[in-house]
């Protein structure tokens, strides 16, 4: 995804100052996370700080200038599409595990969120909750601070409704229960890919005519300067074609760049296999000769480089 002007390059520069917070698990992190106690989520075991602890504006709401998923009328109805988008790219989960987890499955203290399940939305019929893709899908995914930041903020501006649904994550035993998503379209019912689609292509739409206008402050400064050499401004765009599931590779890149092993990207992408995260990802590993070079040399740098001269018998 290309950087909006007014949007923060890294996700939590504005989402809050929950950088304060001891790590996660430890005492004084519990307590420094629960000293910002203001508003409850039912049920969740977490009582949210105020709006500000999140970089909201006063009144409690994601600031339009900096709400990517912002459709010309603030923040995307009570789907929220920012926190939508900043979880995907900040988790690598698929379109349907984003939109699958409840209140209970998202840990604030840890900065975790479960992928148990995720609604399934046939163009006929009504929706349902299923399990995901994988046996090896269910798993736990850390989140850093921003996303769990950004993830308060939506509850605190769209508190938890209990829809009644059918839970057939367990195809032997369907049952008739009430769930209580995280994110639901406006008519408080699981989130449709269709819907989602119309969505992000309005994000996408607004995102793009905003990096427009941007470029052409940025022109127009550039010409009063006198047009100094190296420094033309450059026209980003969101490729036409982009979709949700970049977020996925753009994940996969992230964990890749910072040299983690494919066991390790494997589990948090949710692959059955580490063969499938190698045929997916094998081009964004780095393919560095000096680190082999290195390799090898820590090991035989030693090694004389030709063979030391035969002593005589006796000598």
């Amino acid at each position: 995804m290309v950087r909006q002007p007014g949007v923060p390059g890294r996700a939590g520069e504005h989402v809050g100052d929950l950088g304060a917070v001891e790590a996660p698990g430890s005492a004084q992190g519990a307590e420094a996370e629960r000293g910002t106690v203001q508003r409850a989520v039912p049920g969740a075991g977490l009582r949210l700080g105020d709006g500000a602890q999140f970089g909201l504006d006063g009144g409690g709401h994601v600031p339009a200038a900096h709400a990517a998923g912002a459709t010309g009328k603030g923040d995307a109805g009570p789907l929220g599409a920012y926190p939508v988008t900043l979880l995907a790219a900040a988790s690598g989960l698929r379109q349907g595990e984003v939109f699958g987890p409840e209140a209970e499955h998202v840990d604030f203290l840890r900065r975790e969120v479960r992928v148990q399940q995720q609604p399934m939305t046939p163009e006929e019929g009504v929706p349902y909750l299923g399990g995901p893709k994988t046996h090896e899908s269910h798993r736990t995914v850390p989140l850093a601070k921003s996303a769990i930041g950004a993830l308060a903020a939506h509850l605190e501006r769209y508190p938890v409704v209990e829809t009644e649904t059918e839970d057939r994550t367990n195809p032997r035993k369907p049952r008739r229960r009430k769930a209580r998503l995280l994110f639901l379209n406006e008519h408080n019912e699981p989130v449709r890919r269709d819907g989602w689609a119309h969505v992000w292509r309005r994000m996408v739409g607004n995102a793009n005519k905003a990096l427009t206008a941007a470029h052409g402050r940025a022109h127009a400064t550039w010409v009063r300067k006198g047009k100094p050499d190296g420094q033309v401004p450059e026209l980003l765009q969101i490729p036409e074609g982009t979709s949700m599931h970049d977020l996925r590779h753009f994940y996969a890149s992230l964990l890749i760049e910072h040299r983690e092993n494919v066991k390790t990207v494997q589990k948090r992408l949710g692959h059955a296999k580490p063969s499938i995260t190698l045929d997916t990802c094998t081009h964004l590993w780095p393919d560095d000769e000096d680190t082999t070079r290195a390799a090898v040399e820590e090991v035989l740098g030693d090694v004389p480089p030709l063979c030391p001269p035969r002593r005589a018998y006796g000598a």
